[in-house]
């Protein structure tokens, strides 16, 4: 329940759909206060350009990646040392695949974690859960589409988390179970921030290992097109800005 209510919440409070509650206000205004509704327009106007051009959503995103990709050559095989992979969320009821499979950014968390694994021979730790109530838990498709797609079938998973808080506690137990006291952590460079300080408070020990960086859609674009409105770019801004009203939320919390 509270990740539904939470999720409602923040849909509320990030573009579009709280650029579409400021018109709406405006519309009501309208008639009885025009300036007024006429500034929320304006206001509305250029906040949706604003966060719909890539300078704008990479810079946001760039802010939240305070870790660095690792190297090969930092990548140390150890004794006691595992890689946790965090789920991204899923694609449910793919026709594909007749039925449900991880998403795109959980697959690109797998892609990552079978490279770390090859470089260091660590065992994997898969975490997700069914935040909604969901038939099968999120780790569950991530260690099937990690054995079909990289022929990694020997995984640890812990089903029951539906947040990054309980992926870090729930995590935790099965790591001090199997006598594993560090981790190589693996999510998207814009979450690490807040996966990192779940973990370390859940007593783990932390070598952030993110991967997918905003400089890749930086360099994608000429320097014209970072000005010019883009679906892709309001939807990394409206990420990056869940992410910092995540971070906020968790330090009150947890």
């Amino acid at each position: 329940m509270e990740k539904l209510v939470t999720s409602i919440l923040g849909n509320m409070l990030l573009p579009p759909d709280s650029i579409l509650i400021l018109l709406l206000l405006a519309l009501l205004l309208f008639p009885f206060r025009r300036k007024l509704a006429m500034f929320i327009v304006l206001v509305a106007t250029v906040t949706l350009y604003s966060l719909s051009i890539p300078v704008i959503s990479n810079a946001l995103l760039s802010s939240l990646e305070i870790y660095q990709a690792v190297t090969p050559e930092e990548l140390i095989a150890e004794n006691n040392v595992a890689i946790v992979v965090l789920g991204g969320d899923r694609y449910p009821e793919a026709p594909e695949y007749s039925g449900d499979t991880v998403s795109e950014p959980t697959l690109a968390r797998l892609q990552y974690a079978a490279r770390l694994q090859r470089h260091t021979g660590a065992p994997i730790l898969l975490t997700g859960g069914s935040p909604y109530n969901e038939k099968v838990p999120e780790a569950t498709l991530m260690k099937q589409v990690l054995g079909d797609s990289f022929g990694i079938t020997d995984a640890w998973v812990e089903t029951k988390s539906s947040n990054t808080a309980e992926n870090a506690f729930f995590s935790q137990e099965i790591l001090k179970s199997e006598n594993i006291n560090k981790i190589y952590l693996v999510t998207h460079a814009w979450h690490m921030r807040r996966a990192v300080t779940m973990f370390r408070k859940a007593g783990v020990d932390v070598i952030p290992t993110p991967t997918r960086f905003s400089n890749e859609n930086e360099r994608a674009y000429p320097a014209i097109l970072q000005w010019i409105p883009k679906a892709s770019a309001l939807k990394d801004s409206s990420t990056a800005l869940r992410e910092m009203m995540a971070i906020s939320w968790y330090q009150i919390r947890y």
